[in-house]
């Protein structure tokens, strides 16, 4: 729960939310906004899908198969395109457009046969092209129209142009210019009569069937021979659209004239024929699908309400629900946009539901998180002065570790004590003393925290680390061993200049074990540490001990060696009971990276193991005469020099009947 220095008041949270969906809102009147919501536009169309064909409208398609069979370049022959509208007539069509512009003459006999076949049916409708040629002084308008001897009083027209959006796609249509009115809507028109006298100087919202060849579309060369190539009344009571419609990828690549991009393209269906478009737009008209969508006033008041109100609700959520009642409300607006588009033929604003919504959760979201951090930094500034950083850091991220108790866990712990302290002590200044054990303390403790270590604590010159705590780490043995390899070689290029002039360098202890132990808060409710606690630490401490025994470096216990003999180069140093324990305990020698030894260590190790062996065996003069090797191949091996020492006492005076090759420490 947030204190009172560290909460923001509800009135802040409830005013910043209002102003960030306001702006939020007017994003969506940005070109960029404009643009996302033309996409989640054209995602109702894939989410909806394609549509069952209409059965009263036809497209005859210009197409290659037409090509190949009529075996005429285009132009063809007018005389052809009236033997069509006989054909299709012939077949009970109800109304025929011509998405082709008769605009020049051609042979006279051609244009008299073509004429002679509108004026026979009167149920023809052809095509207009109006261009509008816009200058910063002027703007002109050209319509090119079909002959004049092409037209009968009957005889109706339409214009054929269709704009883009700035996108390249083509999602809306103008059913009327000035006087003139579209091809779709005047075929649709003389086809059933439909009202359309409120959709003048509009833009209609297409609501398109599906992808490319959605319409049932034939070839033109099977309209010519119905009878040979098509089902019995298959063009009877049709409204059928002429027009070239290709499905060449080469001619779509090139973007064939007369070939469009619209929503279904986004998805990979290719682009639709500019005379299917007119069909699909003349099935709007008839069945009166046309896509209607709310006015820009209603879709700003709409986001505006979402927002707001869904800023309370999140106000008063956790992120986490905040979260899912995010998503859950987008999946409520996704679908409920699609059955409005789906069933109702209504465009819901879509963009101006969405974006306000995750407006307000971004807010709060915010909000949640910077009172999060102010709280974490209060606790911070509140204990940083009596934890650990990094108990610090664990209680910023659980603080029900305030609580006082603790955990079992598998972990490693190690123990570093610096030797010959005393005598250092005694040739130095304090002042002196100070600088070079932090010199060295700072050395170790960027080794310890390199490698993922805690700091339990720093005991005079000694230091305790732990792994494995407070963050579960599955390779602790490993990286214990692996700092103290590092730091025991980081000793060696640390040299102190003593007041008398004497160069020397402090020697470190280093005793490391594996195991179960407890962690967790130790002290009072005001006052505490995180720490662990457990025979297995106990240990830890007894191992750095022994060293002084062996004249060794590091030792690890029986566990650590278990867990890392894969990784590291142990020697086995002895079976001991350590002072205070009754169980014994195997000790091992950590030597190196598995690998590195140099080839005298090596040699050194068969002779100790040797050695070993016949000590265990109670053969004092060979375990000796092997030691003794052994410290001759080298000076410092100080194992076999202690082992040897105590071959020699032991042949003198040798143990009890009943000795298990136990050594008994008598220092801590």
């Amino acid at each position: 729960m947030a204190s009172k220095t560290t909460s923001i008041k509800p009135f802040t949270r409830f005013l910043v939310s209002v102003v960030a969906v306001c702006l939020s809102l007017a994003f969506c009147l940005t070109p960029w906004g404009k643009a996302w919501d033309v996409f989640l536009g054209d995602f109702l169309f894939l989410l909806r899908g394609p549509l069952p064909s209409p059965k009263n409208i036809l497209v005859v398609a210009i197409d290659e198969p037409s090509f190949g069979v009529i075996n005429k370049q285009w132009p063809w022959p007018r005389s052809l395109h009236a033997e069509l509208l006989d054909r299709l007539f012939e077949a009970n069509a109800k109304v025929v457009a011509l998405d082709i512009i008769f605009a020049e003459p051609s042979r006279p006999e051609e244009d008299h046969r073509l004429a002679e076949g509108i004026r026979k049916h009167p149920a023809v409708v052809l095509s207009v092209d109006i261009d509008v040629i816009q200058d910063k002084d002027f703007e002109r308008e050209i319509t090119v129209g079909p002959l004049p001897e092409l037209l009968s009083p009957a005889t109706q027209t339409g214009f054929i142009n269709l704009s883009v959006d700035p996108d390249g796609f083509l999602r809306r249509v103008k059913l009327t210019h000035g006087l003139q009115r579209s091809l779709a809507l005047v075929s649709a028109t003389k086809f059933s009569e439909c009202q359309w006298q409120n959709l003048i100087g509009s833009d209609l919202s297409i609501n398109f069937l599906g992808p490319p060849r959605t319409i049932k579309t034939i070839s033109y060369y099977q309209a010519l021979d119905p009878a040979h190539h098509l089902p019995p009344d298959f063009l009877k009571d049709k409204l059928v659209f002429v027009g070239f419609s290709t499905q060449s990828a080469a001619e779509l690549k090139s973007q064939v004239k007369d070939h469009y991009y619209i929503p279904f393209s986004r998805w990979g269906s290719g682009l639709m024929a500019g005379v299917e478009l007119h069909a699909q737009i003349a099935q709007n008209l008839i069945d009166r699908t046309v896509l209607r969508g709310l006015d820009l006033k209603t879709s700003l008041i709409l986001g505006l309400f979402l927002g707001l109100v869904s800023s309370l609700i999140f106000f008063k959520t956790s992120p986490a629900l905040s979260s899912a009642l995010v998503l859950a409300e987008s999946t409520i607006f996704l679908g409920t946009a699609y059955v409005f588009f789906s069933f109702y033929y209504v465009r819901l604003p879509l963009l101006f539901m969405l974006i306000p919504t995750g407006t307000s959760f971004l807010v709060n979201h915010f909000f949640h998180y910077w009172q999060t951090w102010r709280e974490k930094n209060f606790i911070r500034k509140a204990f940083s002065t009596y934890i650990s950083p990094q108990m610090l850091q664990v209680l910023l991220r659980r603080p029900s570790l305030l609580n006082l108790g603790g955990e079992t866990v598998e972990a490693t712990v190690l123990f570093l004590d610096v030797a010959g302290f005393t005598s250092l002590s005694e040739k130095l200044e304090p002042e002196a003393l100070f600088e070079v054990l932090n010199r060295y303390f700072k050395e170790f403790t960027n080794i310890i925290l390199q490698s993922n270590g805690m700091i339990d604590k720093y005991i005079g010159d000694a230091v305790m680390a732990v792994w494995g705590i407070p963050i579960l780490q599955k390779d602790h043995a490993f990286l214990a061993c692996k700092t103290a390899l590092e730091i025991r070689d980081s000793v060696r290029k640390l040299w102190i200049n003593g007041d008398s002039g004497e160069t020397s360098h402090l020697e470190i202890r280093i005793g490391v074990n594996s195991g179960r132990m407890m962690a967790g808060n130790v002290g009072g409710t005001d006052r505490f540490s995180y720490t662990v606690l457990g025979n297995e630490v106990n240990l830890a401490s007894r191992l750095e001990g022994v060293n002084k025994v062996y004249r060794s470096v590091i030792i690890i216990g029986e566990n650590t060696a278990k867990l890392v003999k894969d990784a590291f180069e142990l020697r086995e140093m002895d079976l001991i009971r350590v002072k205070g324990k009754v169980k014994p305990v195997r000790i091992f020698e950590l030597q190196a990276f598995k690998g590195t030894l140099d080839d005298i260590q090596k040699q050194v190790n068969s002779i100790f193991e040797l050695g070993r062996q016949f000590y265990l065996e109670s053969r004092w003069k060979e375990a000796r005469e092997c030691f003794e090797r052994g410290v001759a191949l080298k000076k410092d091996e100080g194992p076999c020099r202690v082992y040897a020492k105590r071959c020699k006492l032991f042949e003198e005076s040798p143990p009890e009947s009943d000795w298990e090759g136990i050594f008994k420490m008598t220092v801590k």
